[in-house]
């Protein structure tokens, strides 16, 4: 269980340091936030909901952008 926790850590370090290059790169990033910070049944250090939304707004930007390009392009 350490080693395998040294290796989340390493990756979580991995991922916070690489830029992303797209709404579902930063949507993605979060989402790997979010999903390490679950165990927390009622933990008061995140707003779940309120990040969750967002998350959400910036995957529905990222699919409008998408759209947009499509119906330019086509």
């Amino acid at each position: 269980e350490e080693k395998a926790a040294k290796q989340e850590q390493g990756l979580a370090e991995a991922l916070s340091l690489t830029p992303a290059s797209s709404l579902a790169g930063v949507a993605g990033k979060l989402g790997a936030i979010f999903a390490e910070g679950e165990w927390c049944d009622d933990c008061s250090e995140f707003l779940w909901p309120k990040e969750c939304s967002a998350v959400r707004d910036i995957v529905r930007i990222g699919r409008l952008r998408h759209f947009i390009v499509q119906v330019k392009a086509g």
